[in-house]
């Protein structure tokens, strides 16, 4: 009598489960393999871009440290070193580069002053910053309930204001953020966020005139760097002034620029620029430097503020992105 068996279909179904099985982990290892390698890759790029950029940021400081030595009385929107990009090709990708003043916009470290080795309120900073607010539409209360917020955030003792936050809220059960306030300026104006008052702000408003620089003192606004677009920003320096007046007062800038204080007074003798809630002068002391390098898989970008202080060019800020 003949047997049939199947033993050749198992051997045959066995093969084929043990081929599949080897190609899922010949796939999966060489997903694993190729990851690692685009890994590898973008480390390669981001340790030679950030040093391209910190290159790019080096001559920028030289170049500004001869534009701005002597000191000069004023600047403009026609100055090269404003109007032109920075363009250049490397190894890793092509390299773009932008100097623009940053003196355009309301320093939010403004509200207080460094006095005594302390950190003290600046009152006529915060009324500006009260009136910049009113004219976004925000409420008193709400504009008070931030503005103490952040002065206490900066500040270093632990008794908050009458609307502000000390460190038994932060690490309390009712904060999510667990920590404790900063005890320093804010770097960057995102760092509003860690405050529970800077829920109702409008993010997009806050982008347009507010900023953050760790610098307190000498917070200049360049009045010859303004645009049209700062409208609200000027009415909120002014006492009195309002938005239509800021934007005709813009409209009367120079391409050049005003040369000196007493040409700008003379075209608006009614200003009384000396009342201004932060000082309002010709030329820039914060200058924003933003850096970007890249090819066609990766980019990276950089963002500095420099300051010019004693014919020297200082770094106070960097953000890469």
């Amino acid at each position: 009598m003949i047997m049939y068996t199947n033993n050749k279909g198992i051997v045959l179904i066995s093969v084929l489960f043990i081929v599949l099985i080897l190609s899922a982990i010949g796939a999966s290892m060489s997903k694993t393999y190729l990851i690692s390698i685009k890994r590898e890759s973008y480390v390669g790029f981001q340790s030679n871009a950030i040093q391209y950029i910190d290159n790019v940021e080096t001559l920028a400081k030289e170049e500004l440290k001869k534009q701005f030595r002597p000191v000069r009385s004023y600047t403009s929107k026609s100055m090269p070193i404003f109007a032109n990009l920075i363009r250049l090709e490397s190894d890793s990708g092509y390299i773009v580069a932008d100097i623009a003043d940053a003196s355009t916009c309301y320093n939010i470290n403004s509200v207080v002053d460094f006095t005594n080795q302390e950190y003290m309120p600046n009152d006529r900073s915060i009324k500006g910053l009260k009136k910049l607010l009113e004219l976004l539409k925000y409420d008193e209360s709400e504009i008070n309930e931030l503005i103490d917020q952040m002065i206490d955030w900066i500040d270093k003792d632990s008794q908050p204001r009458n609307y502000g936050l000390e460190d038994y809220y932060y690490t309390g059960p009712m904060s999510e953020i667990k920590q404790y306030p900063s005890e320093r300026l804010f770097y960057d104006l995102s760092e509003l966020r860690s405050l529970p008052a800077s829920r109702f702000l409008n993010w997009l408003d806050v982008q347009k005139h507010l900023c953050a620089f760790p610098v307190s003192e000498d917070t200049r606004v360049n009045f010859n760097m303004l645009e049209t677009k700062h409208d609200v920003l000027l009415a909120a320096l002014i006492p009195g002034l309002s938005v239509s007046d800021a934007g005709a007062m813009i409209e009367q800038i120079p391409l050049d620029g005003f040369t000196t204080a007493q040409q700008l007074y003379s075209t608006f003798p009614n200003i009384s620029f000396n009342e201004s809630h932060l000082p309002i002068g010709l030329s820039s002391n914060l200058i924003g430097l933003s850096s970007s390098i890249a090819n066609q898989e990766y980019e990276i970008r950089s963002n500095s503020v420099i300051e010019l202080k004693n014919n020297q060019a200082i770094v106070i800020s960097r953000f890469y992105n």
